[in-house]
């Protein structure tokens, strides 16, 4: 009698075990077969689900709590690589916008994996660069933000399926992050010899944030923006360091702040900002693993998770009260990490 009272007292500490999420240790995520390069998470259904894209040239929709694949959403055609994407809401439906090399921005709906256009192929356009994508919300309209080999950063509107005005030809970044500061639409984009910020105007072209004469003294960057005691802040990390730049009101334009963040010995690969009870926190990906700092006092208040260079590139998202990391690996697998905060 003894023995089965013990097999069920086992067999329940397991279930609790098993149902628990966030979970207390890493859960992967396998099937890419090459560099998991890009993240999304959002919610289908009720559920958490993990959008990732690969060097493989898939894009795949995965189950976050029942860690399993869903379906692949996108695959590329031959000769044509897949270089971006993002997940957006498009008039209800939860979608995945995927760049490709052959000049086509392709919608797939989450739910149903239907395919449309928004961009159509273009012939011998198998050289193009798509850098990066963001989605930002302009007047009420989901604006696919791009960098490329077009002229710098370019606007889709994927709701009317157009393409909008693009901005003055700056340079091809690597990175960009987009939001809203003041009541207009502010694009940070990083290159390989310096940095830039633009900001929106209405009807009207881009304006440069940063003089011409900024440059960083590192190659490989990622960016931010935040709300920092109640002031816009843009962060750009380079190297084992961030750096912070504020709106000089007098001088118009901003400068770089007198305060950076340092990783020792770290290369930051990549950066999300996040609320931390009401708090703004960084959280950065670097070789060293995955670490969050607060932003208002500038201390590191997490000890870092999945070393090793698990964490090239990441999402961030809440699950039942938990920050969790989302980080994709050069192997193909994707980790979702709880953070100790």
């Amino acid at each position: 009698m003894w023995r089965r009272r013990m097999a069920i007292v086992v067999a329940l500490v397991l279930l609790v075990f098993v149902a628990e999420w966030p979970p207390p240790v890493e859960v992967t995520l396998v099937g890419h077969r090459g560099f998991v390069t890009k993240l999304a998470v959002t919610e289908l259904d009720g559920r958490k689900v993990v959008v990732s894209m690969s060097d493989d040239d898939t894009v795949r929709l995965w189950d976050a709590a029942g860690r399993e694949e869903i379906r692949r959403l996108a695959v590329g055609p031959e000769n044509v690589v897949i270089q971006t994407m993002a997940v957006a809401d498009v008039d209800g439906r939860q979608v995945a916008v995927v760049g490709s090399s052959d000049q086509s921005l392709r919608l797939w709906d989450l739910r149903t994996g239907e395919e449309t256009f928004l961009s159509k192929p273009v012939e011998g356009g198998y050289f193009f660069r798509f850098e990066d994508m963001v989605i930002a919300t302009v007047d009420d309209r989901t604006v696919a933000v791009t960098t490329g080999d077009m002229e710098g950063i370019e606007f889709w509107d994927l709701g009317a399926g157009t393409r909008m005005r693009g901005s003055a030809p700056l340079t091809e970044y690597q990175q960009i992050t987009v939001r809203m500061l003041d009541g207009r639409l502010v694009a940070v984009a990083a290159d390989g010899s310096g940095q830039h910020a633009v900001r929106i105007p209405e009807g009207d072209y881009p304006e440069r944030l940063f003089p011409d004469a900024v440059r960083s003294r590192y190659t490989e960057r990622s960016t931010g923006i935040a709300e920092i005691d109640g002031r816009p802040v843009i962060m750009v990390s380079g190297g084992d360091t961030v750096t912070f730049w504020q709106e000089d009101a007098d001088r118009g334009e901003w400068v770089e702040a007198d305060r950076e963040i340092e990783w020792p010995d770290a290369s930051i690969t990549d950066l999300a900002v996040t609320d931390v009870d009401g708090r703004p926190t960084m959280i950065l990906a670097a070789d060293k693993g995955v670490a969050a700092w607060d932003l208002a006092g500038g201390e590191q208040v997490s000890d870092p998770v999945l070393a090793g260079g698990k964490a090239r590139y990441m999402a961030v998202t809440e699950m039942d009260g938990a920050v969790v990391v989302v980080a994709g690996s050069p192997d193909g697998t994707i980790y979702l990490q709880p953070l100790d905060l």
